[in-house]
């Protein structure tokens, strides 16, 4: 670690009050390291656009003239017009505003690089304690300090008022054209200004000072401006650097997205003080690169000792203060670790080799260095073998297939990757390969196809951790199932919740789906498919009504919580099945939407239509219409009208895409409530694989056509589908005529969770063939769902895990696999 000495810089004349440099680099908080001391506060405004703004930069006036030492500046945004800037501003407490009143001179000054000349009412603020009649009362429209950037590259100072407001009299502009402008913050376009303000000069009060960081600052012009001493608000308020303060009336000013009166661009080096300086005590500012009040390094935090596991890592930090910049470097017993440079360090994987090890930090600034105190390492020997947590199975069972085995902890390549460590089915099913993936505790086994719904079992054994001293397993069996005959959907709408105006998506790729409603509709309704072919235990489905003259826009959209993207993603086949009991089969122009997943105009992605022929069409990558002469069509009069939509009118459908089959490739599928599903038509249509699909909608285009979309009418634009849908699927696979058949009898909701509380413990169980992820989180509405990695029990269809009574409550989900 380098340490270095103070640079020699210029000094400043008299001590600023006010001083604030951005050295922090980064954070939401400056500091004012003038004289009476305080804290900044960034408020990034209103915009989500422009979040994270102001920021600190690096960007910084740089030459002969420009001060030395200054590492960051603070950015307010490079953006064009008001709206990016609404809200942002820097605020200091009324302990550090109150400083500026009672003066009779005084000079304000620092230096300023504009990016964008729009200006808001009354010109745009670099440093403003005017409080306006805060509070309602008139009087304090009369106190304060005010200076903005006006029009024509103007500055503009305000004492006891705004520069423009009240008159008379205005404030005094200085010379045009002095406030130059670059939207990229061209380094070149760094400019120093100075405004001094003296009460007891009558006729040339003010004057301002322009320097740059090739050119000394001199004057350029002075002016009369008879406003007296600066007077004192009635109550608390800010001093506010890059925008008015954060207080009524002015409250709609600063949050302005029309009118934003914020400083556009990038300031630095801000210093007040409270006498009129000469110019050549200005010239000393404009080069004065340190603070007066430079603070030593020092440390907020020092490391903490720690105690971990063999193989753990072994994390340290520390908070470090003082005037930057600082230069850290970790040590361990008193020696330089290489790299270790930052406010961190870990050590990945500790060793026995690591125990009683000793590190601290030494940092330094331009004031020295010092040295933190020693933070001891303990490493627990390793003495516990790895234990399997999980075996799960690859969603599809044909032909070879992969098994994902996580274990307790980071494993041994070697051993992990010994197939004869694996036997599945008692050596029935072969095993070809096994890959330590990245993350050291997981295996993946390549198997022979695994039976459907049926149980396996995985004998583990010999495989050992990463301690320095090896800890093997013992032999251990793990049962689980194989995948399910009928692969979980990646969508399932089951409108089950009877009410509101959103509905879940319990296929894998979860989530929800919003009610587009127009006219009232689409609602839930409780006529719902009922019959020996019928699901059972089914009580609601959705209604998207009638569509007259003036109708339309009506939808169901999905936003999906784990696909890819929020949309369906890439699909080399797939089945939508569902129910439909249409009012009437008046056509919108090129079909009434079911299931529309294109992912822009024309493809890729399908879209599945009902026409007024009673038939289905599918486009596959394409309208359904498309060119070519596009999707086939299913046999005419399978889906009929009653608009009444009564109970018998209740229709299955079932469409399947494979890509991978030459002639064939859609095959039509229909069912009644007292009739199976057979096949209906199969059809040529080589439209290759879906690279990619849009987000689901049902009943209507999705928002990738916007006019179809909204159309209107009872037969013309509108493409709304006209009466009810139910059980809506969509599978990442094309499926047989006996999976269509299973899932035209039966939802394919999940298993019931059941909890009971033990001694110690909460027993969580459910009962299923299939493979559920038990998921949580702390609140029922808000976070992340996250995996619970407690060992899974299974004793034949029953899966139980347990979890202790620590920690904060949680809610719990399954989640198919």
């Amino acid at each position: 670690m380098a340490v270095f000495a103070a640079p020699a810089l210029a000094q400043l004349p008299v001590p600023a009050i006010i001083e604030t440099r951005f050295e922090e680099g980064g954070g939401s908080a400056v500091t004012n390291s003038g004289t009476v001391g305080g804290m900044g506060t960034i408020d990034f405004g209103l915009v989500s656009s422009t979040a994270g703004l102001p920021a600190f930069t690096n960007n910084v006036p740089a030459g002969p003239f420009a001060p030395g030492g200054n590492f960051y500046s603070l950015s307010f945004g490079t953006s064009a017009g008001h709206a990016p800037y609404a809200g942002k501003a820097v605020d200091f407490p009324d302990s550090v505003r109150t400083n500026t009143v009672g003066l009779t001179q005084f000079t304000l000054a620092g230096w300023i690089n504009v990016t964008d000349g729009t200006i808001g009412g009354g010109g745009n603020r670099i440093f403003s304690t005017w409080p306006q009649n805060v509070n309602g009362v008139t009087a304090n429209r009369l106190t304060g300090v005010d200076l903005v950037v006006e029009s024509t590259g103007r500055l503009r100072l305000g004492v006891n008022q705004a520069p423009d407001f009240p008159t008379p009299p205005t404030g005094p502009f200085s010379s045009a054209n002095r406030v130059t402008i670059s939207a990229s913050a061209n380094p070149t376009n760094w400019l120093f200004i100075a405004v001094t303000y003296d009460a007891s000069q009558a006729g040339s009060e003010v004057k301002y000072y322009f320097g740059r960081a090739d050119a000394l600052a001199s004057l350029d012009l002075s002016a009369s401006y008879a406003r007296g001493m600066v007077t004192n608000c009635t109550v608390p308020v800010t001093l506010t650097l890059g925008n008015f303060m954060d207080t009524p009336p002015l409250l709609s000013a600063r949050d302005s997205t029309s009118a934003s009166r914020a400083f556009r661009g990038l300031m630095d080096e801000i210093r007040f003080f409270t006498t009129a300086l000469t110019a050549e005590q200005i010239q000393q500012v404009q080069t004065a690169g340190g603070s007066t009040n430079v603070l030593p390094a020092g440390f907020a935090l020092e490391p903490v000792s720690r105690t971990v596991l063999e193989t753990q890592p072994a994390n340290f930090s520390v908070i470090v203060t003082g005037t930057p910049p600082l230069s850290v470097q970790w040590q361990r017993n008193s020696n330089d670790i290489v790299g270790a440079t930052s406010s961190s360090y870990s050590i990945p994987a500790a060793s026995v080799a690591d125990n009683g090890a000793y590190f601290r930090v030494v940092i330094s600034n331009s004031l020295g260095q010092v040295f933190s105190s020693n933070a001891l390492l303990t490493v627990i020997t390793d003495i516990i073998p790895p234990a399997v947590l999980s075996v799960t199975p690859a969603r599809s069972a044909r032909n070879l297939t992969n098994l994902t085995v996580k274990f307790s902890e980071p494993v041994n390549i070697g051993s992990a990757q010994e197939l004869g460590n694996y036997i599945l089915n008692d050596g029935n099913l072969n095993i070809y390969d096994a890959v330590l993936q990245p993350d050291l505790t997981t295996v993946l086994l390549t198997v022979d196809a695994l039976i459907p719904d049926a149980a396996h079992t995985l004998s583990i054994s010999a495989v050992g951790d990463r301690a320095g001293t090896i800890n093997v397993m013992t032999t251990t069996n793990w049962t689980f199932f194989g995948p399910p005959s009928i692969l979980p959907p990646i969508v399932e709408l089951r409108f089950e919740e009877g009410t509101g105006t959103t509905t879940t998506n319990t296929g894998t790729f979860a989530g929800s789906a919003i009610f587009v409603q127009q006219n009232t509709y689409p609602n839930f309704s409780t006529n719902v498919p009922s019959g020996a072919y019928a699901p059972a235990a089914n009580i609601a489905s959705v209604d998207f009504g009638d569509i007259v003259t003036g109708e339309g826009g009506r939808a169901i959209d999905l936003t999906t919580a784990t696909g890819p993207s929020g949309t369906l993603g890439a699909l080399n086949g797939f089945t939508v099945c569902g129910w439909v009991n249409a009012r009437n089969l008046n056509e919108g122009f090129g079909g009434n939407r079911i299931a529309f997943a294109l992912a822009s105009g024309n493809g890729p992605g399908f879209d599945i239509v009902q026409l007024s022929s009673g038939a289905l069409r599918v486009g596959i990558n394409q309208w359904p219409d498309g060119a070519g002469g596009g999707g086939p069509f299913s046999t005419v009069g399978k889906i009929t009208a009653d608009p009444a939509a009564g109970p018998g009118n209740w229709v299955f459908f079932a469409v399947t895409y494979d890509s991978a089959v030459t002639g064939g490739e859609v095959r039509y599928y229909f069912g009644k409530s007292d009739q199976p599903a057979s096949l209906d038509v199969a059809a040529p249509y080589a439209r290759g694989p879906i690279v990619t699909s849009g987000t689901l909608s049902a009943g209507n285009f999705s928002t990738v056509d916007t006019g179809a979309r909204t159309g209107v009418g009872p037969s013309g634009p509108s493409r709304v589908f006209r009466g009810l849908i139910d059980e809506l699927q969509v599978f990442d696979e094309a499926f047989s005529l006996e999976q269509i058949q299973q899932l035209q009898l039966a939802a394919t909701a999940g298993p019931t969770l059941t909890a009971e509380r033990g001694t110690n413990e909460m027993v969580i169980s459910w009962r299923s063939s299939s493979n559920y992820q038990l998921m949580f989180r702390t609140n029922l509405s808000l976070g992340t769902w996250e995996n619970v990695i407690t060992g899974l029990e299974t004793n034949g269809t029953l899966r139980t895990v347990r979890q202790p009574f620590t920690g904060s409550s949680r809610f719990y989900q399954l989640q198919r696999q």
